[in-house]
């Protein structure tokens, strides 16, 4: 959502992927409308309030643990104003707000209403969303492997290769990465690689379960 810079990787292939976008930004709906053109999911990239919130720079309307309901829904509205056709939320950061029932209890259940999803992008081990959403039957992912936490592009490889194989091996794998040049070249290359041995690559939205 902040620039245009790597519009090319959405536009000049029919590759499935979803992107995740931070909302608020210049060219958050730029971004969500293009994806939508070439049939790639978008969803919501909610900022959400991390463990040592201090050492961050917070993102704009970042979800906090001690925000009412009120406050809560009306950023989310805002949220999905912002990113067009948006199917669902993942969180960015979040490490303290899923491991807080009554906070992702009031955006899990404000999807639901909506038949939304939510992907756990998993920064904490004490994360709630997985049984609560459970709770309530919402459709509901995990993140399994980030790709590019670290930007060698040999890494970045390794990590795929990684995914494919929990992919095999469960039927279905989810990976997040991020819009950087490095991760795009790989994904580039790879999915094509993948793709000739058999593995397909989906929308997040034929993920969820």
């Amino acid at each position: 959502g902040y620039n245009l810079k790597n519009k090319d990787f959405i536009t000049e292939n029919d590759f499935s992927f979803t992107l995740s976008v931070l909302p608020f930004k210049p060219f958050s709906a730029e971004v969500a409308r293009l994806a939508h053109s070439k049939n790639k999911d978008v969803i919501v990239h909610m900022p959400m309030e991390p463990h040592n919130k201090d050492d961050y720079g917070l993102e704009e309307k970042t979800l906090m643990t001690t925000m009412d309901k009120d406050t809560v829904l009306k950023i989310l509205d805002q949220a999905f104003g912002s990113v067009l056709y948006a199917r669902g939320i993942s969180n960015h950061m979040g490490s303290l707000a899923t491991e807080k029932t009554r906070l992702m209890r009031i955006v899990l259940d404000y999807l639901k209403k909506r038949e939304m999803f939510f992907l756990d992008s998993l920064v904490t081990p004490r994360s709630v969303c997985r049984k609560l959403a459970q709770s309530i039957r919402l459709r509901y992912s995990q993140r399994n492997v980030f790709i590019d936490n670290e930007s060698d592009r040999a890494y970045i490889r390794a990590q795929l290769v990684k995914l494919a194989l929990m992919a095999k091996n469960k039927g279905t794998a989810v990976g997040i990465g991020h819009d950087r040049v490095n991760t795009i070249a790989v994904l580039k290359e790879v999915i094509p690689e993948l793709e000739a041995q058999g593995y397909e690559f989906v929308n997040l939205s034929e993920a969820v379960q």
